[in-house]
Order: structure tokens, then C-alpha cells, then sequence
């Protein structure tokens, strides 16, 4: 038997009746079989129950076999004397799980009675109940979730057993596994969403996805919308039409997902409801665009007859054409379709790109073709004037700039700034776009709107190999800029030496001037290029010029940090000690960013070390002022004036503070620099410090006696002069990091300074220096209430028993009344009481104490006291409170 049918009298009448006639007429007929000899391929059994007596009656060796067979009376007498469900075949199955799939209930039932186990699973972790399910039976499939079997068992698939029926579209058995209690909308896969609704949405089970909503069970109209379901929708549309608008996290309505995913009877149910097609995603896309680079031609159809405009520029920042994205994903069959239903050519982005441009800038050559095949103009400009070819020349498309130029591009278009095609391929460094365009006839020397031709550009970026291809092109070497600079100053300036010697070799003027008279010779000393320097005097440079500031080439040699170059030049005769307009000479420049081998070659060979030019700044100056500590040190050594003033009668400590250099200040400290010493405006180096915000600097100034209650002439003291500059310079978008840095700095210092002052209070008050106390109130009278450590400067007085501290800050408006916060709420009149001063008390009280005032603990003063028997002190308490008393009765 193959398969058993199950009638209702079959489970009404005694079974052990029907059973035992029906193996009955079986055994008359049946041959016996050996154990391990079946019908079923020896390769499909795993194990064999062990040899028993009753193994002898049946003709198969196991219950698995009799299963397998279809046997089911014959299974249950085996069950009945004892054979146990221990054979499995190669694919996991045992004789329950076959039961399950051959709709054998009665075998399962009595497998379960003797002890079987209803959540075995196969190889492939079907349990009886998938297998039930897809045999589509429905009876086995409810006794087996009646008898207890776990409803989360699924297999490797990620399947339940939903998913089974929903994958079969069998509603029936979906209904019954709904009732229950299963949920569609479980996920037991991990790395994907895997529900037994997808499952019956994937196979397009409509009428089933529609069952599981009936029941409560929902994923949401993104889900719907991804799979196309129009009847969920139907019922949106009728419960909640605002749903058909919805949009998730990242900005996707359904129709959207529906064009996403490719879903035209959605799409169209959608549009006739109104949906909007104008929605752009969090990443400005949109639905009509989606359809463009999906090549999804229905669905841009719907779009049209909706109202769409061929030509509409899209929400992203560039405003894009849908003919654009067609050419920027090179879909030649898209473009073809939109440019024949009327899409223009050369419709541009919103910020000016025509779809011609933007083939070059995503490097589709065979969409560029198309274009052009269909007439779009080859030379079309751009928001900032640029042609396609400039593109090309600018991204190193070759491909496309041999299109664009047989097509008719024009090679010398100008872009804004008046570069052409050649311009841009030499300031990008692309040697083959450049030797590509100059073979094709471009102008080698056109002049940019700064007179910059791309020789220039080539030239300045230290491009030798463009360069090269330009003079061989015959660019004009000696060709000027509106600066009258030339190609041989920027390569002398960035010291490539064989830049250097190509051009001199093509023709290049070694004596050229900028507009300030310098030459290629002067920016290759200033830049420290020697054997540059050599070598364009080799080739004719001349050593004795005279740049328009005064200067000689002993100048920008000063500036290195060996003294070959002004060693070189002394020895052709130029003099070390020589002044500019400004009066100043080349120990000036090599002070601030010279080396000392530049440095005591120059000294060594006559230069006043004290020399000072028209603003009195000495060498010294400058060095301090750089925070070249090293030369510092050396032009001190060589006899430089630590003293000396410059025009705004400052030291070169002066000018170490100024610029915050902790060397150069700690230096001329230990050299004996009186720290306040003040310039012809009466600042001193601690009120530079602190305006300039270095912290570090004032303390070490701090640490050395700099006096900071000194006021300037302006009447200024340190703190007056950093809050005014913090005053009028905040923070703002516009500055660079440096200057916010610099902002920063000054409220630092400004919140060090003012707990400077008043610890500085603090300790004047106990140690009774009064004179320092008065110093200190007429500087910085605003901290005179202030708290150090809990405690005013009239309560340290008072506690440490310091009168005249104490009388000096009252006759300059110290509030008697002031409360120490670490000392029990006390005011200075309770700690006077506690101290037993009945001159203190007198003081306070004359002062306009309050004798009223309580302290944490709730006492007043005259409760002090009383308690501890200060008679006097009592009388004078009692005194004052009938006094407060009248006068504000």
C-alpha cells in the first residue's frame, strides 16, 4: 500500500479489531524477510534495529521500513511489540518523520505514546510538522500541534512551518496554522528578513497575504510596497489614504519602492490615487529618476502621462535631468528613449552642466557619441564658462577629448578665467592630455586673466615633464605674467634644478625682473636653492642687482641656514653690510630666519651686530621676536645689546613677550632684563603677555617679580588690557584656527590672572601687609569681596587678628557682611565675637555690620556672645541693634 485513506469510521471503531483481522489476511500472504533486507536501497538505511523474535514475523527488518513501505497496520503491530524508532535514513528521516509525510497519524500517535519525540528534526531541520504541512495535510497537521509539538522549530532554509504553507499558497493550512496561534511576521532568519508573509508575498500568493492581514498581521506598507501587493493597498486606500503617501526613515514613499522594485500594477494603482511622484528620498531621490537609471521605460511612461516633464530637474543639489542620469550611466537605450519622447539635448542642471558635460565627468565616451550624433552642441558652456573639452581636459579623458575635437570642439575655448583646454591639462599635471592637445594644434602661450600661460602653471607647480612638452611645442619661454614674472622665476623659486636648465636651454632671460626688480637668481637664494643660484650665474645671471626695495642678492642669502650662498657672494664681491630703503641689512634677515653659520659669517666679516634700521629694531629684535632662540644666543654673544630700544621703546624682551617665545624671555630674565621695565607706552612684558594670551609666559614672568598691578600710561592695568581686546574679538566662523586658538588663550590667561589677584588678596590679608593690600585695591578694586578658599579678604584679616589689614579694606569699601561659605555661614562680626576683639567688633559695627544676620547654624552674633559670657562684646551688639532698630522705625 502506497498511501492510506482515513475515513471517519477508521477512528470511531475499536482499532485493535480492525488491526488484528487486517494483518491477518497480510500475514497469509506476506514472504519473510531477514533483518536488514528491505524494500527499500540498502544505501538509504543508517542503522538496523537489533535481531528480536518478533522481527521474525514481519517482512521488513525495522519499523522504519514498514513506514517507508506505506505499511501502516503492519508499523503499528510493530510498534506494539516493542520496535523502537531508531533507523534513519540518509536524510535524517526516522520513522515518525515519515509517518508525518506520508499522512500517517495513527503511526504518529502511537510513535508518541511510546515515548518518541515530536520535535525530531531531519538533516535539512524539517520537523513532522513542515513535513505534515507540505503533504497538505491538514488532519496531521492539527493533532500534531494538539499533541504539543513547538510551533518556533524551523529549518535550514529559515523556514516554519507557515513558511511552507505560505510558500505552497496553501490558505487552508496557513488558516489553521494562523488559529494556532503561528505569527506570519516572525523572523527566524539572522542575516536577512525572511517571514512566512515574504514567503507568500515573494510568490505573488495574494489571496494569502490577504488572510494573514484578516488576522491581524501586518508588516507594513513599506513591505506591501516592495512586493507589489495591490490588495493591501486597496485597503489602505479605503481605511487610511494618507498611508499611500507615507514615507519611511530614509524618505521612501510606496511608490517609490514600487518603481524601485519594479512593481507596474502597483505603480499604476498609485498614480491613479494621486500619489506623489515628487517625493525625494533623504539622498534627493526620486521615483521618476529611479525608473531612468533602472531602465524601467513603463514606469516612466505613467510618470509622463501623469504630468511629468521630460525635461524636470531633480531635488539633488545639481538638479539633474533625467537625460542626464540616462548619460551618466552610459544607458544608451534610456537615452535614445527619453531623447524620442522629446527630452532636450541640451537641457543643463541646475547649476549650468548640460548631459554632454556630465558623459565626460562620469566617463561615458559612447553616450558622448550619442549625443553628438543626435546634435548636441560641442562646445555648450557650463555656470563657469566651461566646454566639455575643458572637462575632459581637466578629468585626463582622452577618449572623449579625441570625440569632442573630431566633432568640431573648439581647442582654445576659454573657461572664466580665461584658461583653455591646455591651461587646465598643465595645472593638473596630465602629460598625455597635454602632448594630446598640443599635437592637435592648441595655442601654447595663451594668457590667462592673471597673464599666467600654461607654462606658468606648469612652471609653478614644479611640473617638469609638462614643462617639457610645452617648450617643445615652442611655448614662449620668457612670456610674463601681469606680475612681470616668468617661468624661469617660479621654477628658480621651487628649485628644479633640470626645470631650471631646459629653460635656460630654450632661451630663458636669466635676468628677467619681476615687478619688484627681483630676478630667477633672487628667488632662488631666497628659497635656499644654491646650486640653482650657481647655475643661472653660470649662464649669465648678474650678482650686482638691485631689487626695488633696496635690496642686494646678500639679502635672500642671509636667509639660509649654511653661509655658502653669502660666502659665494662675498667672494664675487658684494658687501655684507649694506642697508635697504627701510634701512635694514642682511644681519637683520638672517637674526629673524637665518642660521648662525649665516650669521657669524656675516658678523666675522664686518656687520654691526647692534645695527638698527628705521624703526630702531636692532637684529635682536627680530630674533626674539621670530623666538629664535639659538640666535638669540648667538648675537648676544657676539656683543648684541640686551638693552637696546626699538621706536616704541621696547627691549627684545619686549618683543619674546609680545610674541609668546618662552626661550628667547627666559633667556633675557637670567641675563638680568629688569621684568618691569616698560616700553614708551608704560606697558610692561607682563601686560604684553597676558594680551597676547600666553599663559605659560605670565607665569614665568609671574615667578621672576613682574609686578601686575602696574598700569600702563593709558591707566591700564594687565587685566584692563586683555579684557579689551577680548571685548571686541569673539569667536567667529570667518577666523582660522590660529585665531581662535589666539581667543581662547586670552580667556585663559584672563580666568589665571584673576585667580592670581585674588589669592594675591588672600595672602596680603594674612600676612597684614597693608601697603600691598592698598596696592592691590587700587589695581583691581573689584576683587576686594572676593573669595579665596570660602573667605573674603576682611574675614582672613579678621580671622588672622590683622587690624590694620582689615581697617585699610574698610575704608575702601570692603562689605563687613560677606559670608564665609567654609566657615559656617559666619560673617567677619562673627568670627570678631568668636575671637573675643572688642576692637574688631567696634571696627565692624562702624562699618554698618549687620548684627541681626545669622549664621549656618542659626546664631547671630550677640547669641555668640551670650553664650560664651563676652559681656562687653554683648553690650556693644545690643548697642548697634537698638540703633538699626530706630532708624528704620
Amino acid at each position: 500500500m502506497k498511501q492510506l485513506l482515513f475515513y471517519p469510521d477508521m477512528r470511531s471503531f475499536p482499532f485493535m479489531v480492525f488491526s488484528f483481522c487486517f494483518l491477518g489476511v497480510v500475514s497469509a500472504w506476506a514472504e519473510p524477510v531477514e533483518s536488514g533486507q528491505a524494500d527499500a536501497p540498502p544505501d538509504k538505511i543508517v542503522a538496523a534495529a537489533p535481531e528480536s523474535d518478533w522481527e521474525k514475523d514481519f517482512p521488513y527488518p525495522s519499523l522504519y521500513h514498514a513506514v517507508k513501505a506505506g505499511e501502516m497496520y503492519t508499523a503499528l503491530e510493530m510498534i506494539e511489540k516493542g520496535a523502537s524508532d531508531d533507523d534513519n535514513d540518509s536524510d535524517g528521516k526516522n520513522a515518525l518523520l515519515l509517518a508525518a509525510e506520508q499522512n500517517m497519524p495513527h503511526v504518529i500517535t502511537a510513535l508518541l505514546e511510546d515515548g518518541g519525540d515530536i520535535n525530531a528534526q531531519d538533516k535539512v531541520g524539517n520537523s513532522a510538522l513542515h513535513l505534515a504541512v507540505a503533504a497538505r495535510d491538514l488532519y496531521t497537521a492539527t493533532m500534531l500541534i494538539e499533541k504539543g509539538i513547538s510551533k518556533n522549530l524551523h529549518n535550514k532554509q529559515d523556514y516554519g512551518a507557515l513558511h511552507i504553507a505560505a510558500a505552497a499558497c496553501d490558505e487552508k493550512m496557513a488558516e489553521a496554522l494562523l488559529v494556532a496561534g503561528m505569527n506570519p511576521l516572525v523572523n527566524f532568519a539572522k542575516q536577512r528578513q525572511l517571514t512566512a508573509y515574504d514567503v507568500a508575498a515573494d510568490a505573488e500568493c495574494w489571496a494569502l497575504t490577504a488572510l494573514f492581514r484578516r488576522y491581524g498581521h501586518d508588516p507594513g506598507i513599506m513591505t506591501n510596497a516592495r512586493y507589489g501587493d495591490v490588495g493591501a493597498f486597496q485597503e489602505y486606500a479605503e481605511s487610511e489614504p494618507k498611508k499611500l503617501n507615507e514615507e519611511d526613515h530614509l524618505g521612501r514613499t510606496p511608490l517609490f519602492t514600487a518603481t524601485l522594485m519594479n512593481r507596474p500594477g502597483l505603480l499604476k494603482f498609485l498614480l491613479e490615487k494621486g500619489a506623489n511622484f515628487y517625493t525625494a528620498t533623504v539622498e534627493s531621490e526620486t521615483a521618476y529618476i529611479i525608473a531612468v537609471r533602472y531602465g524601467n521605460k513603463e514606469a516612466f511612461k505613467m510618470f509622463l502621462e501623469h504630468g511629468l516633464d521630460i525635461n524636470i530637474r531633480d531635488a539633488s543639489f545639481n538638479g539633474n535631468t533625467p537625460l542626464i542620469y540616462a548619460t551618466r550611466d552610459g544607458n544608451l537605450d534610456m537615452m535614445n528613449f527619453l531623447l524620442d519622447l522629446g527630452a532636450h539635448i541640451g537641457h543643463s542642471s541646475k547649476v549650468g552642466d548640460t548631459p554632454l558635460h556630465h558623459a565626460v565627468d562620469a566617463d561615458q565616451p559612447e553616450a558622448a557619441r550619442l549625443l553628438l550624433d543626435r546634435g548636441a552642441i560641442v562646445d555648450l558652456k557650463n555656470h563657469i564658462a566651461l566646454t566639455p573639452l575643458h572637462l575632459a581636459a581637466s578629468l585626463n579623458r582622452l577618449e572623449i577629448a579625441e570625440l569632442l575635437l573630431a566633432y568640431g570642439a573648439d581647442i582654445n575655448n576659454t573657461d572664466m578665467r580665461r584658461w583653455t583646454p591646455l591651461h587646465i591639462a598643465a595645472a593638473a599635471n596630465h602629460i598625455a592630455m597635454a602632448r594630446f592637445l598640443v599635437s592637435n594644434g592648441a595655442a601654447t602661450s595663451p594668457k590667462d586673466r592673471q597673464g599666467n600661460t600654461p607654462l606658468h602653471l606648469a612652471a609653478e607647480k614644479n611640473y617638469f615633464r609638462i614643462g617639457v612638452v610645452l617648450v617643445d611645442a615652442d611655448a614662449l619661454v620668457n612670456e610674463a605674467n601681469e606680475e612681470l614674472i616668468v617661468p624661469l622665476h617660479q621654477t628658480s623659486a621651487s628649485g628644479v634644478i633640470n626645470f631650471v636648465r631646459r629653460l635656460l636651454d630654450a632661451g630663458a632671460d636669466a635676468n628677467r625682473v619681476d615687478k619688484a626688480g627681483r630676478t630667477a637668481l633672487y628667488f632662488a637664494l631666497y628659497n635656499e636653492h644654491y646650486e640653482v643660484a650657481r647655475l643661472l650665474a653660470e649662464r649669465g645671471a648678474l650678482l650686482d642687482v638691485v631689487d626695488d626695495a633696496g635690496r642686494t642678492l646678500m639679502f635672500p642669502a642671509a636667509r639660509g641656514d649654511g653661509a655658502d650662498a653669502v660666502r659665494w657672494l662675498a667672494e664675487a664681491g658684494l658687501a655684507v653690510e649694506v642697508f635697504d630703503k627701510e634701512r635694514m641689512t642682511p644681519l637683520h634677515v638672517a637674526a629673524r630666519y637665518g642660521g648662525q653659520e649665516t650669521l657669524d659669517f656675516l658678523i666675522d666679516s664686518g656687520a654691526d651686530v647692534n645695527v638698527s634700521d628705521l624703526r630702531k629694531t636692532t637684529p635682536l629684535h627680530l630674533a626674539a621676536e621670530r623666538g629664535h632662540i639659538m640666535n638669540v644666543r648667538q648675537l648676544t654673544n657676539k656683543g648684541a645689546d640686551i638693552f637696546a630700544v626699538d621706536e616704541k621703546g621696547r627691549h627684545p624682551l619686549h618683543k619674546a613677550m609680545e610674541y609668546g617665545h618662552w626661550g628667547p624671555a627666559q633667556f633675557f630674565i637670567l641675563r638680568g632684563v629688569p621684568v618691569n621695565s616698560t616700553d614708551y607706552e608704560g606697558n610692561t612684558a607682563f601686560h604684553l603677555a597676558v594680551a597676547g594670551g600666553y599663559q605659560r609666559i605670565a607665569k614665568l614672568l609671574l615667578t621672576h617679580g613682574a609686578d601686575f598691578t602696574m598700569r600702563n600710561k593709558a591707566g591700564e592695568t594687565p587685566l584692563d588690557v586683555v579684557n579689551r581686546i577680548i571685548a571686541n574679538q569673539e569667536i567667529t566662523e570667518e577666523m582660522t584656527p590660529q585665531e581662535r586658538a589666539n581667543v581662547m588663550g586670552r580667556k585663559n590667561t584672563r580666568f589665571f590672572l584673576r585667580g592670581v589677584v585674588i589669592d594675591e588678596y588672600d595672602n596680603a590679608s594674612r600676612r597684614n601687609d597693608v601697603a600691598f593690600t592698598e596696592r592691590l585695591m587700587d589695581a583691581y578694586p573689584e576683587f576686594k569681596n572676593a573669595l579665596s578658599h570660602g573667605k573674603t579678604p576682611l574675614y582672613r584679616a579678621v580671622e588672622k587678628n590683622n587690624a590694620e589689614v582689615a581697617r585699610a579694606l574698610l575704608a575702601n569699601g570692603a562689605q563687613p557682611d560677606v559670608a564665609a561659605v567654609t566657615d559656617a555661614g559666619r560673617t567677619p562680626l562673627h568670627r570678631a565675637v568668636l575671637g573675643g576683639s572688642e576692637e574688631f567688633v567696634r571696627m565692624l559695627l562702624e562699618a554698618g555690620a549687620d548684627v541681626t544676620v545669622t549664621n549656618a547654624l542659626g546664631e547671630t552674633p550677640l547669641d555668640i556672645a551670650s553664650k560664651q559670657g563676652r559681656h562687653a562684646i554683648a553690650i556693644l551688639l545690643q548697642s548697634a541693634a537698638v540703633k538699626e532698630f530706630e532708624a528704620n522705625d
